[in-house]
Parts: C-alpha cells; sequence; structure tokens
C-alpha cells in the first residue's frame, strides 16, 4: 500500500504546475494520455514530470494581462492557452520577467564577489531556467528530488557555494533540507515561488553587511 507521500491531490499539483484552471480540460488531457481517471482525485508523484510534459505539449500557460493574451498566438503552435496562475508562470511575459531578474541577480553576485550557488529545491522546470538565463555567468549546482542526496553531498556543497539557497516554498523533501540546517552562515532560505522571486532574494543575500529582507529569512534553523 502506498503511503500518502506517494500521491499528491491533482488539484494541488496543477496549481504547482501553474495552471489556475479550469480543471475539466486539463483532467481529459491527463486521461486520454492514460495517466490518471477523472474519477481519481490525487496521482502519483512518480508521475509528476510525465503529468508537466503531458500538459506542457497540449496547452500555453498565459497570464491575464490584456497585452498577453492578445500575443498568446505567437506561442500557441498548436497547443491551447491556459490561463496562468501566476505571472511568472506565463509564457509570454514570464520569460522577460526571470530574464531580468536573473540579469540583476548576476549583477549583484559579481559586486559581491560571489559565483558559486547551490539551490537545494525547485522543480526541473525552474532548474532548467535558471541554468539557461545564468549560463557562463554563475556556476550553480542544483538539488531536487531526482536523486538521494546525503550528508556527505551536502557538506560538499557548503564547502563549494558562496551561498547556498533552501527553496522552502517548492517541492522538495524535508529531509533533504535538513542536511543544510545547522546554522551554517552560508546557508538561507527564499520563502517565495518563481524563479524572478529567487533571484531577489539571491539579490539580497548577495548585500555584504546587509541583513536579509524581502522574502528571505537568515541562516535555515
Amino acid at each position: 500500500m502506498r503511503g500518502a507521500d506517494d500521491s499528491i491531490a491533482k488539484e494541488a499539483l496543477f496549481r504547482e504546475l501553474g495552471y489556475a484552471g479550469p480543471w475539466e480540460p486539463l483532467e481529459q488531457a491527463l486521461a486520454e494520455a492514460g495517466l490518471t481517471s477523472p474519477r481519481k482525485q490525487r496521482i502519483s508523484r512518480q508521475k509528476i514530470e510525465r503529468v508537466r510534459e503531458t500538459l506542457r505539449a497540449r496547452f500555453a500557460l498565459v497570464c491575464g494581462r490584456g497585452d498577453c493574451q492578445a500575443g498568446a498566438a505567437e506561442i500557441l503552435a498548436g497547443r491551447r492557452p491556459a490561463l496562468a496562475l501566476r505571472q511568472a508562470d506565463c509564457e509570454v511575459c514570464g520569460g522577460s520577467v526571470n530574464r531580468h531578474a536573473v540579469d540583476q541577480m548576476v549583477a549583484a553576485c559579481q559586486r559581491a564577489g560571489f559565483r558559486r550557488f547551490c539551490v537545494v529545491g525547485g522543480s526541473p522546470e525552474a532548474h532548467r531556467q535558471l541554468e539557461e538565463l545564468a549560463a557562463g555567468r554563475l556556476e550553480l549546482r542544483l538539488v531536487g528530488n531526482e536523486r538521494r542526496h546525503t550528508h556527505r553531498d551536502a557538506e560538499a556543497n557548503l564547502r563549494w557555494a558562496d551561498r547556498v539557497i533552501i527553496w522552502g516554498s517548492t517541492q522538495i523533501a524535508h529531509k533533504v533540507t535538513e542536511l543544510y540546517a545547522a546554522g551554517n552562515p552560508k546557508v538561507v532560505t527564499v520563502h517565495k515561488r518563481g524563479v524572478a522571486e529567487l533571484a531577489r532574494a539571491v539579490i539580497s543575500a548577495c548585500k555584504p553587511g546587509d541583513a536579509p529582507g524581502g522574502g528571505i529569512s537568515g541562516p535555515a534553523t
């Protein structure tokens, strides 16, 4: 028998992936792909990446801004528009918002003399965006739930990184974040989702002598 941690409510997963609803078209797409039945309220976490890929192939996330709605045709490519839960999830404007935020983050890191960051948490899609947007300018180690993470791994990351960012609001096992919760001054915790929010929090953490603020806490406890 599977434990509760092996599944997630489908509505919660849709929101986590950036969809604001309605859920019926998403449910139908997953049923047609053989991933679930509309009768079921939960879905196995092992299917999350397949769900992400299936929905991304059929739907384009677009926020409620008028210019984004008007420009959605350029990114649909045979997909149906779906309302984005957050502006950062919007495929029309979200990329530019994230790019601008990461550019500011890189500049702040360079001023502080920081180059190496370990990010603990975040989805594979968020990791992909970070790697693309920071490519060649920052060195990143990205820790998710894809593989086993040990105390030795955490120690190596703490030695290597200028800052370790715990992306606490994202899907990451508590047993992983606990490996970094030893009061190390390098470790800070971000409390908001989204690549742009992460970038803004890193900017706060990169100001020498300044107290962290604006969605970021001090050393993880």
